[in-house]
């Protein structure tokens, strides 16, 4: 895995708490299907399931 990979899936990880993952198969990423609200300090306000809004 390569160094921005891995700085991605260390931020979801942290920020998130969501895991974001390379396929090593394909050229994909696997991730969640959350949409999260963000205030201009940096901080998760709300989660919403973005499943929901299709």
């Amino acid at each position: 895995m390569d160094k921005s990979q891995q700085t991605i899936e260390d931020y979801a990880l942290k920020n998130f708490k969501t895991s974001v993952k390379k396929d090593d198969a394909s050229n994909q990423v696997i991730h969640g299907s959350s949409f999260y609200l963000i205030d201009k300090e940096g901080y998760v306000v709300k989660e919403y399931n973005g499943l929901n809004f299709l």
